[in-house]
């Protein structure tokens, strides 16, 4: 929002600055505190002005990279990766609901935890596997 002109009944303008009304918390360890007050300082600025003028001035010059696009091979492995984790998500509230219907009517269960410490397992590096490839492709 830019200044608003207000004028007075000798004629005179005066600039009227918005209430800054927000605020943002910050965690800075001790030296990174003392650079800004020091850099504030240099600039006969108090620390909010200073910060405001930096965080400002920043965005002013920042330009996002551009998207990468995927092609068509990595579209389509995308989507069968999505198809399997979604067949897998099903299988796995299926077995949750088999194995609750059999807890309430008392059926004993016998569970092969490492079996199923495996599969979690399995699971986990996949999304990793997937992860890294993602961040790759963007970098």
């Amino acid at each position: 929002m830019s200044p608003k002109q207000i004028a007075s009944q000798t004629e005179e303008i005066i600039l009227v600055q918005p209430k800054r009304v927000n605020n943002i918390t910050l965690r800075l360890t001790d030296d990174e505190l003392d650079t800004i007050e020091e850099q504030a300082r240099k600039l006969n600025l108090n620390r909010s002005d200073y910060l405001r003028h930096q965080a400002l001035k920043s965005v002013r010059r920042f330009k996002p990279k551009p998207l990468k696009s995927l092609d068509t091979l990595q579209y389509r492995e995308l989507a069968l990766i999505r198809k399997e984790l979604s067949c897998q998500g099903n299988n796995l509230n299926q077995i949750a609901r088999a194995l609750n219907t059999l807890l309430k009517m008392g059926v004993p269960v016998d569970l092969d935890i490492a079996r199923l410490e495996q599969i979690a397992s399995e699971s986990y590096r996949a999304t990793r596997s997937i992860l890294s490839l993602q961040k790759k492709h963007n970098n």
